[in-house]
């Protein structure tokens, strides 16, 4: 893999003074391989960490960068994970610009801290445009879908996907990040991915981003939690 881990600095340190996976720590993206040059700053306040992969891309936004609040509390993730869970926001829409995301991203938080209670967002990271918004991260428990929380990846789609699916760029992302968790130790090899619809019952991750996500490889044939209209 000759692909690099940049982060944003004026500081060049040599490979054996840090590793990719360090670099890495609890959420920002970055490519681990055997050449890899580093550049290091004590504080991150870098737009993302990309990823070269050959098909797109990986653009994680960490947490500071949207604007998150701290959380209330956190709880230990013990990676790997066994399970990828799909969500879709249905509100907000799907974003068209960065600031427009982020925005999202803090609409998100706040409901999820102030109306429901929650310690932080819930969602493990968040697809919207064409990169990756930090959430709770890879380590830290998220809150999105009882009773896969302490053993599952969230993540969300931002906008409705009932009628249509995800920009290429968005499913793009969403695969990238996958396959970094997987290479990085977040996520198990022999994964399974489900929608939020297979966890409890809701129209989650729309009609339209379900059947697509049941093509996927490690998608799971778990039966459909019903759901009724109230």
């Amino acid at each position: 893999d000759s692909s690099q881990l940049i982060v944003q600095t004026s500081l060049l340190v040599s490979e054996s003074a840090v590793s990719a996976r360090a670099m890495a720590g609890d959420s920002t993206a970055s490519c681990a391989c055997a050449t890899v040059t580093h550049l290091l700053v004590m504080s991150l306040t870098v737009m993302s960490s990309p990823c070269e992969t050959g098909e797109c891309t990986l653009t994680i936004v960490p947490r500071q960068e949207w604007g998150a609040r701290e959380p209330k509390a956190t709880e230990p993730m013990a990676n790997p994970v066994d399970t990828v869970v799909i969500h879709h926001t249905y509100i907000p829409p799907a974003c068209s610009t960065v600031d427009k995301c982020e925005a999202a991203m803090r609409a998100i938080q706040n409901y999820h801290m102030d109306d429901r209670g929650w310690d932080d967002i819930g969602y493990s990271f968040a697809i919207g445009l064409d990169r990756v918004f930090e959430g709770r991260g890879w380590s830290r428990v998220g809150a999105h879908a009882p009773p896969y929380n302490r053993r599952s990846i969230g993540i969300v789609f931002i906008g409705d996907y009932m009628e249509t699916v995800p920009s290429e760029a968005m499913l793009c992302q969403s695969r990238q990040l996958i396959d970094y968790g997987v290479s990085n130790g977040y996520i198990r090899p022999d994964y399974q991915l489900i929608g939020h619809r297979q966890a409890r019952d809701t129209l989650c991750p729309g009609d339209k981003l379900y059947e697509l996500i049941r093509t996927w490889s490690h998608w799971a044939n778990l039966p459909v939690v019903s759901y009724e209209v109230r």
